[in-house]
């Protein structure tokens, strides 16, 4: 898989042979999206398959197509969870969940193998006190929070800037800053509206 320049990405498998006259074949695969794509997002595909005769010398023109998916919101069920629950029920981290956590932030996969780890997760919520670990526990727990539709991305809160997507949004460019004193009040908010949004003190529904 290759991150494209434009944030697309493009996937490319090698089938191999196929006999001959082997008729019709299937290349199926499932996409997981960010888990703070709001209800009503489209996602586009385009795919394209090159082939040719076992012997190489005729190169068949491509098979191309395209398909749009839109995005549709499960209610949630409106009991979010503390971080400090999530850390210390490791049953609770299925594979399904954390493959939907590793699909909307690639942070915590810190072996970069591309699937997000029950050891890695045990890494990440074993922080110390800093800010930085701090604020990445919370919003580990907040992605945790969203893969259980516990709330959605568009779950609205009552603290600026007014959604959980956008809370999360404002945490992840925070965790990317250096701790200082010109940063410290915005790691003091970031770590507040999470742990606000986690004990479900915040949301308005």
């Amino acid at each position: 898989m290759t991150l494209n320049a434009d944030g697309t990405r493009t996937l490319v498998w090698n089938v191999g042979d196929t006999p001959a006259e082997s008729g019709d074949r299937e290349i199926v695969f499932t996409a997981r999206p960010t888990l703070l794509a709001p209800a009503g997002t489209t996602y586009p595909s385009q795919v394209s398959v090159n082939y040719k005769n076992a012997g190489g010398a005729c190169v068949f023109a491509p098979v191309t197509a395209t398909a749009t998916t839109t995005v549709t919101a499960v209610p949630p069920t409106r009991d979010p969870l503390s971080k400090g629950f999530w850390k210390n029920h490791a049953g609770q981290w299925t594979a399904e969940v954390l493959a939907r956590v590793q699909a909307t932030d690639q942070r915590y996969d810190s072996d970069r193998s591309g699937a997000l780890n029950t050891a890695e997760v045990t890494t990440a919520f074993r922080g110390d006190n800093a800010p930085k670990s701090v604020l990445t526990e919370h919003l580990l727990g907040t992605y945790f929070n969203l893969a259980t539709r516990r709330v959605n991305a568009d779950t609205t809160i009552s603290s600026s800037p007014g959604t959980v997507r956008a809370a999360v949004l404002y945490a992840q460019v925070t965790t990317d800053l250096p701790v200082d004193s010109g940063t410290a009040e915005r790691y003091s908010r970031s770590i507040r509206l999470l742990d606000d949004i986690n004990a479900n003190r915040i949301e308005v529904y």
